[in-house]
């Protein structure tokens, strides 16, 4: 049996009262950042496997440090030189990034479009879920409907009859106790039409094309045996906002209404409408109030498991070029974008960008430069206290994670190649520091113990080595070979 990661749900460190990391934390714990980078700990937890694990945590350079910087424009600051998962479906920090860049691109694109005078509508599908269905195969034959239902004859002539030439299609999904997975999509129909003259013709024009659409959409999903429901089909003219949405972790302003481009890039964001649809970050903050073994735990996982490789939007064939946009970038290029406006704060070393990841304060630490704009002093002030409250309490965290990882009732397959003394004491002598108040040390490694060098499982030759936190993952990978041998010895 190998230990598991300790679980640092809901676990927080004390700080004194009235102290400056104190009244900071204070401030900041409310802030969207916050929230993102603590839901993003927990998903990584739910998914440790998956690239969300190591976002935002490894550097891209172990030879340089973590870097601070601030754009004033935006009055938002970002980390450098730390790798970035990209992943809009696990990751609430890179889905935030990539969404609104997904949402400025659904703007433009409804801006050129109407701006020849034509129309934009909203067409929103699903289909009869039930609490029993997996999501896996419920979405894979919700997207089959779809492919079928786009190259059937009645609906290529739907399209002739009402001008809609493009599309761009995204995908959407929650849960609820009672009807269990709920995906849907909504589609923009970017039509060679005017705009409905009032609105007794723009309720006409729905009314049609949702009847002609619903008759073809039952058809198709009778086909890959999904059921059908009244409201499978809505249809919306997209000039006006769709105000039942509400943002939650967009960066446009609150003033503006929730429009068209927004439900398509925001579907994770955004809260359910009512406690009849959880969203996948609803189901973080669950599992990050109630802990892992929350049923939320193993909704997430599904979750992430039914949608990994499936693109957040698709846009129909020539439909950036009809417009004179940009070619499409990846999401993870998206989310590995920095501004060139920004300025360096700061440049964290080892021991303090470990501190802040150990401390879970990467996003308050960000937020902390938000509110000071850019300001180096406070900013330091905040990484020097945080520094200066991990190593208060590092022997007593060193003395937990060593047993933690310490008993393991599993020997090693083959022994581990010893190594001169003196350099045992000198890996191990980090583990071995003296707690301030003059508390017992944890003890020396044992024959058969497995090591701790970094973040994750990884397996080298035949021992295995159980990685913790350290942002040179690297170059502690080399120093184990060297110690306990290479792979294969």
């Amino acid at each position: 049996m190998i230990a598991q990661r300790p679980n640092i749900i809901n676990t927080t460190v004390a700080y004194p009262v009235g102290s400056a990391l104190d009244i900071i934390t204070k401030s900041a714990a409310t802030s969207r950042v916050a929230e993102r980078y603590v839901l993003q700990e927990v998903a990584a937890q739910i998914v440790p496997e998956h690239r969300v694990s190591t976002c935002l945590r490894c550097r891209l350079d172990t030879g340089d440090g973590v870097g601070v910087y601030y754009s004033e424009e935006l009055g938002k600051s970002h980390y450098g030189n730390v790798m970035r998962c990209g992943s809009v479906w696990a990751c609430p920090v890179c889905s935030a990034k990539v969404s609104e860049r997904r949402r400025e691109e659904l703007n433009e694109a409804i801006g050129r479009w109407t701006a020849r005078g034509y129309s934009v509508y909203l067409l929103t599908l699903t289909f009869r879920h039930r609490r029993q269905d997996v999501l896996s195969d419920v979405l894979a034959r919700f997207k089959l409907a779809w492919r079928k239902m786009t190259s059937a004859r009645a609906y290529k002539s739907l399209r002739r009859e009402y001008g809609i030439r493009y599309a761009i299609r995204a995908t959407e999904v929650t849960w609820s106790a009672r009807n269990g997975w709920h995906p849907h999509f909504h589609i923009l129909l970017f039509a060679e039409a005017l705009p409905p003259g009032g609105p007794l013709e723009t309720l006409q024009l729905e009314s049609r094309l949702r009847v002609a659409l619903f008759a073809e959409w039952r058809h198709q999903l009778d086909r890959v045996g999904l059921d059908v429901v009244s409201a499978a089909v809505k249809v919306q003219v997209t000039r006006g906002a769709v105000a039942d949405y509400v943002a939650k972790f967009g960066r446009e302003p609150q003033r503006r209404p929730w429009g068209p481009e927004d439900e398509l890039t925001k579907a994770q964001s955004k809260s359910a409408r009512s406690a009849k649809g959880a969203t996948p970050w609803e189901m973080l903050r669950d599992v990050q109030q109630n802990g892992l073994d929350s049923p939320s735990a193993r909704l997430f996982r599904e979750y992430v498991e039914a949608f990994a490789g499936v693109r957040q939007l698709y846009w129909s064939p020539g439909l950036r070029r009809a417009l004179g946009m940009v070619p499409e970038q990846t999401d993870e290029a998206l989310a590995a974008e920095e501004r060139e406006d920004a300025l360096p704060v700061i440049n964290l070393q080892d021991f303090e960008w470990m501190a802040v990841c150990v401390a879970r304060r990467r996003g308050q630490l960000l937020q902390v430069c938000n509110e000071a704009r850019g300001d180096v002093h406070a900013v330091r002030a905040f990484v020097e206290e945080i520094v200066a409250q991990q190593q208060h309490a590092a022997a007593v965290r060193r003395d937990a994670m060593h047993w933690r990882i310490a008993l393991v009732d599993e020997p090693l397959s083959r022994p581990l190649r010893p190594a001169p003394a003196e350099e045992r004491e000198a890996f191990w002598s980090s583990y071995r520091q003296p707690a301030p108040d003059g508390g017992p040390r944890p003890p020396g490694p044992r024959p058969g113990w497995l090591v701790p060098v970094g973040f994750q499982l990884v397996r080298l030759g035949s021992p295995v080595f159980l990685a913790w936190l350290h942002p040179d993952f690297a170059g502690l990978r080399q120093r184990a070979n060297r110690l306990f041998g290479p792979a294969g010895t």
